[in-house]
């Protein structure tokens, strides 16, 4: 799942909201191009990210994630890490992808589905950084029949 991308196009009375996105910008360069006046009037911007990419800001390194065993009762134990030094691991279970306010990833290196098909997203914070891509699968106990 690649989530470092974005390209917004609007036109006259377009009403929409541009959220928890990256921009890069190059010197010069706008971040928004006011092609056609007034296609941004409907436009609200919330908790996005600017950089302009001559003061480049580091973007995390994507974490991996993979399972690491089953146990004999069917319990996933699935393994996320990440090779910044510094950064901090957040994760979800319902399939979303991982926000700052997402739940911290156990610091003994492993989470525990309790014997059920689990979607998990992992995504890597560092301070004063750019986030990864969220990383992760659908990771299922298997079953001996």
């Amino acid at each position: 799942m690649a989530d470092h991308s974005a390209i917004f196009v609007s036109h006259l009375n377009t009403t929409a909201t541009v959220a928890y996105n990256t921009f890069v910008t190059c010197p010069g360069v706008p971040l928004f191009n006011p092609g056609q006046p007034g296609a941004l009037d409907g436009i609200t911007l919330v908790n996005n990210i600017v950089a302009n990419a001559t003061n480049p800001i580091k973007v995390a390194a994507d974490p991996e994630v993979a399972l690491s065993s089953v146990q004999a009762a069917g319990y996933l134990n699935v393994t996320a890490s990440c090779s910044d030094p510094g950064c901090m691991l957040r994760f979800t279970v319902d399939g979303s992808r991982p926000t700052i306010l997402s739940g911290v990833w156990p610091s003994f290196g492993w989470y525990q589905s309790l014997g059920r098909t689990t979607a998990i997203n992992v995504k890597a914070f560092l301070p004063n950084g750019i986030e990864s891509a969220t990383r992760g699968g659908i990771f299922s106990p298997v079953t001996t029949g």
